[in-house]
């Protein structure tokens, strides 16, 4: 088969056919997006902690002024659902190439309305709610985005060896995504007391994100087709309203996955961002040094969760691999906030690399077992309406959450009984799903072709 799509590369309709020295460009153009999806989650959480408290809410007491900002920030969450119904359809009908497309440039749209948001002072309230029409419009790009870069990636190396591995690249970018992000900021930081950048310097971020995400939408937009979609289509396989007949055939499958998706962000967004910014200040570890902390663990942990990819290929898909993340985080999560209590930098920054290296190991080993859970005709979808659908747990409780928790604590600093016990109980419902998820999905992939018809070769793999 030629062409795909005019201005595509040509490639092979045979699944998996691409060979593996043209896997590089295709794979890091699918994974920029979500780079730049989590580099905006991220600058967003520390601009939602530390500059629009007193930007957008300045007529608010300081700890409402910082649960508000965060609820406008968790707005993100309550898009993403839309959008994996909306680009599920596009992806499964049209292609996964649009999809990667589209929400490259709904970002770009998002990140330069936020970069150019008057403040409070200059418009009122029109101010903060345009925030969160921005954030939700984010949150439309990144609903999108993480199921089409996710879909295409595994349809790039069905049967080959490290799949799994290759699979979670889109979600390893994602960290390296919010490292980069959390450094950034950092380098802008002594901007915010300079006279002439006193109102600009959080912007910064921001304009930067939008300028380069320009750039890679253009060069995604001449990304290849997945040649298991291209193979689907030609033999006419399409399903005609994907996004509503998963939910007749998959319904259980993406019930559990929505917990199992969701683990890792909402601990993340409890211990580390943007949750975990102000924590750390009420103990001493104020910025530039709570950055610090959250870039480099989410630094090192990107190899971490690489071996535990590599892990998931190497056991055939056993459930050890993410039986260890889960059962690592909830065993680490309140030493984690223990060792923040000290005040000390070095306990905070070797606890936040330790703990955040079990939970932030899901974004390896998750992207795979959520791929195969579903078959072609419906891949995008489901895998976007799983995690998607899961986020709207995270955006309750960020939104409603933290004011009440931070007024029956007593402030920031004595709210970690009560985050840590969210966190744990987000990585139970992780834990629980997964394991009745590993008795009821036993059907074999197209993802796992060359091992069709083999023990373990269904969603589930080697339970053993």
């Amino acid at each position: 088969m030629g062409a795909d799509t005019k201005g595509s590369v040509s490639i092979s309709s045979t699944p998996g056919a691409l060979p593996a020295r043209r896997l590089a460009l295709p794979v890091f153009l699918a994974t920029l997006g979500t780079f730049f999806e989590w580099y905006d989650f991220f600058v967003a959480a520390l601009a939602a902690t530390l500059a629009w408290p007193a930007v957008f809410f300045p007529t608010y007491s300081p700890v409402a002024a910082l649960a508000a900002s965060v609820s406008t920030y968790a707005v993100t969450f309550f898009a993403r659902p839309i959008a994996a119904f909306m680009f599920g359809h596009v992806g499964d009908r049209i292609g996964r190439r649009i999809t990667l497309f589209a929400t490259m440039a709904t970002m770009s749209v998002a990140m330069f309305g936020i970069a150019f948001t008057p403040p409070y002072a200059s418009i009122g309230f029109a101010a903060p709610a345009l925030i969160a029409i921005f954030r939700f419009i984010m949150g439309f790009g990144l609903g999108g985005e993480f199921q089409g870069a996710i879909s295409f990636v595994s349809e790039l190396v069905p049967g080959r060896r490290r799949r799994a591995a290759v699979t979670s690249l889109p979600q390893l970018m994602a960290l390296a995504g919010q490292s980069v992000g959390a450094f950034v900021f950092l380098a802008v930081l002594p901007l915010a007391h300079a006279a002439a950048y006193s109102y600009w310097w959080w912007r910064i971020p921001f304009m930067i994100g939008g300028m380069v995400v320009v750039v890679g939408a253009i060069m995604q937009y001449r990304v290849l087709e997945s040649p298991l979609f291209s193979a689907l289509r030609a033999r006419g396989g399409i399903a005609r309203w994907p996004s509503f007949g998963i939910f007749r055939k998959y319904w259980r499958e993406i019930v559990l996955l929505t917990f199992i998706g969701t683990f890792f962000v909402a601990v993340g967004n409890i211990t580390l961002m943007p949750l975990g910014i102000p924590y750390l200040a009420a103990h001493g570890i104020v910025p530039p040094r709570n950055m610090i902390v959250v870039g480099i663990a989410t630094a090192v942990d990107i190899p971490i969760a690489l071996l535990f990819a590599l892990w998931t290929d190497a056991s055939r898909y056993s459930k050890w691999p993410m039986l260890t993340v889960l059962i690592g985080g909830i065993a680490l999560t309140y030493p984690f906030f223990l060792a923040v209590n000290t005040g000390s930098f070095l306990y905070a920054l070797i606890a936040a690399i330790i703990y955040s290296a079990f939970f932030f190991s899901g974004n390896g080993v998750a992207p795979y077992f959520m791929a195969r859970s579903f078959p072609t005709e419906f891949r995008v979808s489901g895998v976007g309406l799983s995690y998607q659908i899961g986020a709207i747990y995270t955006g309750l409780f960020l939104t409603l959450a933290p004011s009440y928790i931070y007024k029956i604590s007593h402030g920031v600093a004595n709210s970690w009984p009560y985050m840590g016990a969210a966190a744990i109980a987000f990585l139970i419902a992780g834990l629980v799903a997964f394991l009745l998820l590993l008795r009821i999905t036993k059907r074999p992939s197209e993802l796992d072709a060359a091992h069709v018809g083999a023990p373990g070769a269904g969603p589930a793999g080697n339970t053993n």
